[in-house]
């Protein structure tokens, strides 16, 4: 079926700059807080895909142990639509999987892939942007990225230089950009030839698993050992071999078929708490509030609990966020770095429970 779109989201990570609202087993993507209307992030990127698509051709790539969550969450869905890896390996594996199952399905018909954590207000500029790479990816056997226009220095984004220009808003991609420091992306963005690379993909099923089977060859091997199998088991002994690898790192960056089509619709990758800064409103000594808060001279700060009252006497730039066990302290400029307590309480058996 030729107009047939595939629509995938990949809903396998769970934020762990997000911590402590956002834990392994109720990550930020099926949270209402998150949000401004109280509908889940992974809502929101299902409606989108349902704009574009039907029910049976969207898919969810998750892990185990949220996958009864996500169900419960749509029960519109096939069970099938719900593609469940044994633990989460990264995004190579994470679509590997999901296009060689969609390959028995329709092969040569596009698959849309999207994070599941990303906020996008004007959706019919984003629709219009998805159509037209859509259209591409029918055209030839191109791998194609969507494009965000910069505006700011971001350090928390990896970076697609546009090359030779194909049609309006569309061009060859010449190099990726790994997370730059703060002055680097300050000149990067001084180029203007530079987007940020949202982590959205659009790519007919059979190109991607070309791609795959000449860029990484052993994740081919394994994807081939899927097609069929229902067995858990078997999916389980698989992945332990797959490499923790994204899909950038092990085709796009290799590739020589790579298109970047330009998005100018408002995006965000809501990844730190410092994100909401750009979504949430804030009051008049620039505090995010989303608590029962006191601030007596507190400015420029975060503030999130779901139950307790915060109170703060003479503070700045900082971010507190309590869930009732645990309560998180940060200064705003280490938002990035909250990551880094989760990977240590990640070595430390004894407080294994507050992941």
């Amino acid at each position: 079926m030729r107009d047939r779109i595939f629509g995938v989201v990949l809903a396998g990570g769970w934020g762990k700059r997000l911590w402590p609202r956002s834990r392994r087993n109720f990550p930020k993507y099926l949270l209402p807080d998150f949000t401004i209307d109280g509908e889940s992030l992974l809502k929101k990127t299902v409606n989108r895909l349902l704009k574009l698509t039907r029910p049976e051709d969207v898919f969810i790539v998750t892990w185990k142990g949220i996958e009864d969550a996500i169900r419960d969450e749509f029960p519109f869905l096939p069970s099938r639509n719900v593609i469940c890896e044994p633990f989460p390996k990264n995004t190579a594996p994470a679509i590997g999987f999901t296009a060689i199952r969609l390959s028995r399905l329709s092969p040569s018909n596009p698959m849309v892939v999207l994070p599941a954590d990303h906020y996008i207000p004007d959706e019919n500029l984003f629709h219009n942007t998805l159509k037209k790479a859509i259209d591409m990816a029918l055209k030839g056997d191109y791998l194609l990225t969507i494009g965000i226009r910069p505006t700011r220095p971001e350090t928390g984004y990896g970076y697609i230089k546009a090359g030779r220009k194909i049609e309006d808003g569309i061009y060859h991609v010449e190099q990726f950009i790994e997370k730059p420091s703060l002055e680097k992306a300050k000149r990067l963005i001084k180029r203007g030839e530079y987007l940020w690379n949202s982590g959205m993909f659009i790519w007919r099923v059979d190109v991607i698993l070309s791609a795959i089977k000449k860029h990484m060859p052993s994740l081919y091997s394994g994807l081939l050992k899927l097609k069929e199998t229902k067995e858990f088991e078997v999916i389980e002994e698989v992945y332990e071999g797959f490499k923790d690898e994204s899909i950038d790192y092990g085709v796009l960056e290799k590739a020589d078929n790579i298109i970047v089509v330009e998005g100018n619709f408002k995006w965000d990758d809501l990844g730190s708490w410092l994100s909401f800064e750009r979504v949430w409103d804030k009051d008049e000594k620039g505090n995010i509030v989303k608590a029962k808060f006191l601030g007596l001279d507190t400015k420029n700060s975060i503030i999130f609990s779901n139950d307790h009252l915060i109170a703060t006497l003479d503070v700045s730039n900082i971010i507190i966020v309590s869930t009732g066990e645990i309560t998180l302290v940060a200064n705003k400029e280490r938002a990035q770095d909250v990551k880094k307590i989760v990977e240590k309480i990640e070595r430390m058996k004894d407080l294994k429970d507050y992941l």
